[in-house]
């Protein structure tokens, strides 16, 4: 297992796995929404090599998401790798699947960018929130 610090931050994942937004919800044979996690799988894998942090207090959370640069896009707008927003949800999902957060709630703000990079990564940074200064 690995746990990687910084100075100013309580943890720093860093993992080299193409970012996936999540999927669209589908429905069971008993009518149920679910989320298909086959497209989750090596991010999973990924947060599972680190000790779990089980983070059950408020945090901060910043990612950035690397994508090997495809195009002549100067930023990674392509409709193959989807809006930030569910890439965040599904970063998320599996966090708290992998038991670095003991459920998402306790995630209380998110700062995320996408950029092109020479190879693709998740890099992940997230600080105990203990006031609203905090946040800034």
């Amino acid at each position: 297992m690995i746990r990687t610090y910084k100075k100013d931050c309580p943890a720093r994942l860093v993992i080299y796995c193409k970012s996936r937004p999540l999927s669209r919800g589908r429905i069971s044979k008993k009518h149920h929404i679910y989320q298909s996690l086959s497209n989750q799988q090596d991010q999973i894998y990924w947060l599972e090599q680190y000790e779990p942090l089980e983070i059950d207090y408020p945090c901060y959370i910043e990612v950035t998401l690397g994508f090997l640069k495809s195009g002549k896009s100067l930023f990674p707008v392509n409709p193959e790798i989807g809006d930030i927003d569910n890439h965040v949800k599904a970063l998320l999902d599996n966090l708290q699947r992998a038991k670095h957060i003991h459920d998402d709630r306790y995630v209380v703000g998110v700062k995320a960018h996408k950029k092109w990079s020479t190879a693709n990564y998740i890099d992940i940074l997230i600080w105990k929130v203990t006031n609203e200064k905090d946040l800034l």
